[in-house]
C-alpha cells in the first residue's frame, strides 16, 4: 500500500517515509522587472534567452529538452512552439490543452486536455487517456516516467490516473482539499510524484520526499529538481519557492500569470512561462446552490457546437456559442478576449453567470433539445 499523506496546517508529512519538512526559503533575487506579457518566457540563471511565442498567447506549460538548450511552450489553443534546439514536432488542432510533458530523449512530448484526452507527438507513445470517461474534476497536469513509456494525469480534486509504465502510487481523490490541485511532478526514478494545490500545500507519494510547502496561495505549478531531492513551487505572481536541493535561482516581477517552470538538467537555471488564468485556477469556480452543474453545460455545448470549445466562425464563438459582446459583457475578458481562446471551465463560468441573469433563454433551441427546460 502506498504511504498515506497527512496534511498538517500548511505542511504535509508522508506517513511511512522519512520525510522531514524544511523551513520555507523565500527567494530574494529577481529578474529585471518588465511589462506584463502573457505568453512570455523568462530565462533565469544560466538558462539562455531563446525566445517567446507571440505576446498574448495563453501558455499553459513549458517543457525543456535534456540538453538544456531548448524547450517547447504549449498554449491552451493547442499550439506548441519550439525554441532553441527543440525540434518542431507539431501542434494540436484541438483547444483545451492544460499541460505538456516531454520524453527523456527530447524528441517527443504529450499534451493533455481538461477532459483527460492525451495527444502524443514525435517519439512520445500514446499509452491511454481519460477522454470519454467520467471525471469528478478536470485534468490539470501531466508528468512522464523517465523511460518515456508512460505518464500520470492529475485532476483538480487530486485524483491520479496512470498509463503505460507509470505506477499508481496514491492520490488525494476522495479527500477533502482546501484548494484544488494545480500541478504534478515526478521524481527522476519514476517511483514517486508530488502534487501541489493552489494554496501551496504539497502532497508526496512513493519515493518523492516531502521538503516543505507554502501558504501564500496562487500557486500554479510544481517542478522537480533534476536530482529528485527537492522541488520548486511556482507562484502565479512570479515568486518561486525552493525546497530540498532545488537551487535558489530567482523569481520575476510581472503582472502576467506565471504558469510553469522548466529547469535545465544542469540545475543552474530555469525558464518561466506566463499565460492566462491557469486551467486549474479556473476549476475554483464552483456552482453555487441551485446553479446548473457543469454536466448541463457539457450537454448544451454538445448541441450548440458538437462539444468544440474552440469553435470559431460567424457571430458565435466557443463551446456555448457566445456572441463576443455577450462574452465580454459577462466578464469573459478576464480569461480571454474571445471565448474560443478560453478553457472549457472558463466558458462554463461565463455560461453560468449568463444563466443566473437570463436562465436558459440565451440558448432557446438547444436548451429544449437536451431537456434543460
Amino acid at each position: 500500500m502506498p504511504p498515506i499523506p497527512r496534511r498538517l496546517g500548511a505542511r504535509v508529512l508522508t506517513v511511512g517515509a522519512c520525510a522531514v519538512a524544511s523551513t520555507l526559503t523565500l527567494l530574494v533575487t529577481t529578474a529585471t522587472p518588465a511589462a506584463a506579457d502573457t505568453g512570455r518566457v523568462y530565462a533565469l540563471g544560466k538558462a539562455a534567452e531563446l525566445g517567446s511565442p507571440a505576446t498574448g498567447e495563453a501558455l499553459v506549460g513549458i517543457a525543456p529538452i535534456p540538453t538544456g538548450t531548448g524547450y517547447w511552450t504549449a498554449s491552451s489553443t493547442g499550439a506548441v512552439r519550439p525554441f532553441g534546439d527543440a525540434p518542431d514536432l507539431g501542434s494540436s488542432t484541438r483547444a483545451g490543452v492544460v499541460d505538456i510533458a516531454a520524453t527523456h530523449t527530447g524528441r517527443g512530448y504529450w499534451l493533455t486536455f481538461a477532459d483527460g484526452d492525451v495527444k502524443a507527438f514525435g517519439n512520445a507513445a500514446h499509452a491511454g487517456s481519460m477522454r470519454g470517461k467520467a471525471l469528478n474534476s478536470p485534468i490539470v497536469g501531466i508528468t512522464a516516467t523517465p523511460s518515456g513509456g508512460g505518464y500520470w494525469l492529475v485532476a483538480a480534486d487530486g485524483g491520479i490516473f496512470s498509463f503505460g509504465d507509470a505506477r499508481y502510487l496514491g492520490s488525494m481523490g476522495g479527500s477533502r482539499l482546501n484548494s484544488p490541485i494545480t500541478g504534478i511532478a515526478a521524481t527522476p526514478t519514476g517511483k514517486g510524484y508530488w502534487m501541489v494545490a493552489e494554496d501551496g500545500g504539497v502532497f508526496s507519494f512513493g519515493d518523492a520526499p516531502f521538503r516543505g510547502s507554502v501558504s501564500t496561495g496562487g500557486v500554479t505549478a510544481i517542478a522537480a529538481s533534476p536530482r529528485g531531492f527537492g522541488y520548486w513551487i511556482v507562484g502565479g505572481n512570479g515568486d518561486i519557492h525552493r525546497f530540498g536541493d532545488a537551487p535558489e535561482i530567482g523569481d520575476v516581477t510581472t503582472a502576467a500569470t506565471v504558469v510553469d517552470l522548466a529547469p535545465r538538467p544542469q540545475r543552474d537555471g530555469y525558464w518561466l512561462a506566463t499565460g492566462a488564468l491557469h486551467a486549474a485556477q479556473a476549476s475554483t469556480y464552483r456552482a453555487a446552490a441551485g446553479d446548473p452543474p457543469d454536466s448541463d453545460f457539457d450537454r448544451l455545448a454538445q448541441c450548440e457546437s458538437s462539444g468544440n470549445w474552440a469553435s470559431r466562425g460567424g457571430s458565435y464563438e466557443g463551446g456555448l456559442q457566445f456572441m463576443n459582446s455577450t462574452w465580454l459583457g459577462y466578464g469573459g475578458g478576464e480569461f480571454a478576449r474571445h471565448a474560443y481562446d478560453a478553457t472549457r471551465e472558463q466558458q462554463i463560468e461565463i455560461g453560468r453567470r449568463l444563466w443566473r441573469d437570463k436562465g436558459w433563454s440565451p440558448w432557446p433551441h438547444c436548451s429544449r433539445a437536451v431537456g434543460l427546460r
